[in-house]
């Protein structure tokens, strides 16, 4: 799904909206609250504050504006920006069997954190997160 953002005046652009809540995992179409544009040394920012329509979390998503260069800011070129991040929730967790469950807990629990990990772009642990889990 996408969404124009008008960010001040005459300057309007495209952005990918995401169409699942971090927090309930529901599919939606999120309320747009606010967006905020900032400069951030070389790149240009853009900040949008979502709101879940189901369970009511608010949620941000975070734009490089100039990872296409400033001309899409400019000129109605029909470019569409994507999230680099989405800031908020509590992270998907892999449903794994009964049997698994009752037989290592602890390979559950070490698998979902690092599973939440990758989530969270932690790179640099989600490989020893992974071996220790199937170590267990």
């Amino acid at each position: 799904m996408t969404e124009v953002i008008d960010l001040n005046g005459n300057k309007k652009i495209l952005i990918e909206i995401p169409n699942i809540c971090p927090y309930c995992q529901k599919g939606i179409k999120p309320v747009i609250v606010n967006s905020i544009k900032e400069n951030f040394h070389e790149h240009l920012l853009l900040y949008v504050t979502f709101k879940c329509p189901i369970c009511e979390e608010l949620f941000f998503g975070k734009y490089y504006l100039d990872a296409y260069g400033s001309k899409a800011l400019f000129e109605p070129s029909g470019y569409c920006f994507y999230p680099s991040e989405i800031i908020g929730g509590n992270g998907v967790e892999k449903e794994f069997s009964e049997e698994i469950n009752t037989v290592s807990p602890n390979f559950v629990k070490i698998y979902n954190d690092a599973f939440k990990a990758e989530q969270s772009n932690l790179n640099s642990i989600i490989g020893l997160g992974y071996r220790l889990s199937f170590e267990y």
